[in-house]
């Protein structure tokens, strides 16, 4: 048996390591950065870490008696002491979200996430491909520049662009007309959206081999004219047959986020990762619905049944500064998201934020417990999970701190 006593405190995470291989290589990766050891890492992609309790990949726990958990187990079995009773009861004993970061080298799947209802129903009926019943809604927060596609591209920029691509614009000519977009109606346009999306993802495999070969044509003789264009070019020798998610380049706001910059995705907004280093929150789950730029399970009819079609906007996240401290607003009941940064060393003390996670991405601190005359020392790549029952802490510390936790009370003063 565990002495609960040892969960009261601050408690180290390890995280589980994702080598996907969209990873960036060891030498280039933040996240091979964060996770290495004095172990030498083999050069291959290094892509994700995750800090949680999911089922599939839940971080270990070091007690301070040395030994070793499950997170996910050890919530299961203190739910009281590491969630607190409202959200043990409101989460089902489960910790509410994930915190990660991510190394991109290479464009992630188009994809959408579903919303509550949905993710219950896909689970029902195929849980081998969505294990989970939860939704997932998430906020990325740029560490480098990271570049992104999300949501349609608003009426001008669509018609603009589909005019660029004759031959995506051929296959299509039947459906749509160019010269109406400007006189159409807000609903009107959404449905036009939604067909000119519908017929584009479920064309023939030999019209995405056609569509994509002739694009790969043109730009090798004319040049890419455009930023989504020289991604398209980019891409051709790792689908030298085509593949659908490439024409999403036509169809969707190809976004840049700068180092601080964060956006939040919500339920039936296209979007997929193209390049970059972020921190990512999001609500506990692993569900994700695909549909090109994948060697995965791809479930393109149900995609195309939960899009918002009329989604244009491409919406930054909210934030709020007090002095070395950032607020991110995530809209998410699940999770908010906190950072600390200054080169200067500062001094924040965290009350009943618990259940949470602080994460030192950069720099030095220390985190103390004053009740216990506790002491602990973060560098970079360490976590530590801050239990329900813990009512106060301190951080002093100089460089870069994330904290994750799910809103119930407990602001920082600094």
């Amino acid at each position: 048996m565990i002495n609960r006593d040892l969960l009261r405190f601050p408690l180290f995470l390890a995280p589980t390591i994702k080598n996907y291989h969209w990873g960036k290589l060891a030498s280039e990766s933040l996240v091979a950065k964060l996770s290495s050891t004095n172990s030498k890492l083999k050069e291959e992609p290094y892509a994700e870490l995750w800090f949680g309790a999911h089922p599939s990949s839940s971080s270990e726990v070091k007690l301070p008696d040395g030994s070793q958990h499950s997170l996910a187990q050890l919530i299961q079995q203190n739910p009281k002491e590491l969630l607190g009773d409202k959200i043990a009861l409101e989460y089902s004993g489960t910790l509410p979200f994930l915190f990660k970061i991510l190394s991109v080298a290479k464009p992630l799947s188009i994809q959408v996430h579903p919303d509550l209802p949905l993710a219950a129903e896909l689970h029902r009926r195929d849980p081998e491909h969505y294990p989970d019943t939860n939704h997932k809604p998430e906020i990325c927060l740029a560490q480098t520049k990271v570049e992104m596609l999300y949501g349609f591209r608003p009426r001008d920029k669509l018609a603009a662009s589909l005019e660029s691509c004759p031959e995506l614009l051929k296959v299509l000519e039947a459906k749509i007309a160019l010269d109406s977009f400007d006189t159409l109606s807000v609903s009107d346009f959404s449905k036009l959206t939604e067909k000119i999306y519908r017929s584009v993802l479920t064309l023939s495999d030999s019209h995405i081999r056609d569509v994509c070969l002739g694009v790969y044509q043109r730009l090798e003789q004319s040049g890419a004219q455009s930023p989504e264009e020289k991604w398209i070019q980019s891409l051709s020798a790792t689908y030298p047959d085509g593949d659908v998610g490439l024409l999403s380049f036509y169809l969707l706001n190809l976004l840049e986020l700068k180092p601080g910059e964060a956006i939040a995705s919500v339920p039936g907004v296209p979007h997929a990762y193209l390049s970059g280093d972020l921190v990512e929150c999001m609500a506990n789950c692993d569900n994700t619905i695909r549909a090109g730029l994948t060697p995965k399970f791809k479930d393109i009819p149900t995609l195309l049944d939960m899009v918002d079609y009329g989604f244009t906007d491409t919406p930054r996240a909210g934030v709020s500064v007090n002095g070395a401290e950032r607020i991110y607003e995530t809209g998410a009941k699940e999770f908010s998201i906190r950072e600390f940064n200054s080169t200067e060393k500062f001094s924040s003390v965290l009350e009943n934020v618990g259940p949470a996670i602080l994460f030192c991405l950069q720099g030095e601190g220390e985190v103390s417990v004053a009740t216990a005359r506790q002491k602990k020392q973060m560098t970079p790549g360490e976590a530590l999970f801050v239990p329900a029952s813990l009512e106060k802490l301190e951080l002093s510390a100089s460089g870069q701190f994330f904290l994750a936790q799910t809103p119930n009370s407990g602001m920082a003063s600094t």
